[in-house]
This record gives C-alpha cells, structure tokens and sequence, in this order.
C-alpha cells in the first residue's frame, strides 16, 4: 500500500510524509450518474476511510481530503 503513495494511483498523498499507505477506488453508481471517489489509507496507528460523493476517481477528490487530515493531525 506505500507504493500506492509513491508510484502509484495515491499520489496526492505524497507530501504528507513517510511511512503512508493507501488504497483508491471509484464506484460507479450507475448511468448517467457521477462516479464516487473513494480511498483509505493509514500512517503508524491513524487508519481512515473517505468518500466523496459524485468525486469521480479515488486520487482526484478523495485524496486530496485525506491529505488534509493527516497534515492537520501531524501524524508524520
């Protein structure tokens, strides 16, 4: 799940720091609705899961809120 961090689908959590894993993901709901972003991830004993509605691919919406919250956490 690190290289998912570094060389993979869960870039935008790059900055945050070492020792970061993640998976991403994108639910399709249906036709002609908006794909769901999705993604989990984990850094020491901090594990968390988001969601983002109508998102679309996992990096591009939910990524970029689990980056925030472990930024705001310090938990580098």
């Amino acid at each position: 799940m690190q290289l998912t961090v570094t060389q993979g689908t869960a870039m935008s959590l790059k900055s945050v720091g070492n020792g970061i894993g993640a998976k991403t993901g994108t639910a399709e709901p249906g036709p002609n609705t908006a794909n769901n972003s999705w993604m989990i991830a984990f850094q020491g004993d901090i594990a968390v899961a988001c969601v983002v509605q109508g998102g679309g691919h996992g990096n591009d919406a939910a990524g970029p809120v689990i980056a925030t919250m472990f930024k705001t956490v310090g938990a580098s």
